[in-house]
């Protein structure tokens, strides 16, 4: 009885290793198969690649040039908001008696220091 159940797990054995050695050559001409269609495709992906780089350095161009233009463009309001705050207090000079305005801005600029005197004496 013992004879027989070794001659069953032989033969099992045998039919697993048929299976997986056959799956292995399948495996094998598959891979071949691949071997043979990467240098057709090899061209194609190096100029893929190459377009794609391209793609990169003109998005970054790009960027760079939005950069530039948003930097112009902050200088530009820069310049325009100095013009109407010196318009604004020439206004307010030529409207209202000057000693007043100069006496309030000159208050202004007071409490300010005296502000960044308390910050330092506190933070320091």
């Amino acid at each position: 009885m013992l004879t027989f159940f070794f001659i069953i797990v032989f033969i099992a054995e045998i039919i697993i290793v048929s299976s997986l050695i056959s799956w292995i050559l399948k495996l094998d001409k598959k891979v071949c198969e691949l071997n043979e269609c990467f240098p057709l495709i090899k061209p194609l992906v190096e100029n893929s690649i190459g377009l794609v780089r391209i793609n990169i350095n003109s998005f970054a161009l790009t960027v760079n040039k939005i950069q530039i233009k948003m930097s112009e463009q902050k200088n530009k309001y820069k310049i325009l908001i100095i013009k109407n705050l010196v318009t604004f207090v020439l206004f307010l000079l030529l409207s209202t008696n000057a000693k007043k305005v100069i006496s309030a801005t000159e208050l202004a600029f007071s409490v300010a220091d005296l502000g960044k005197a308390v910050v330092k004496a506190f933070s320091a």
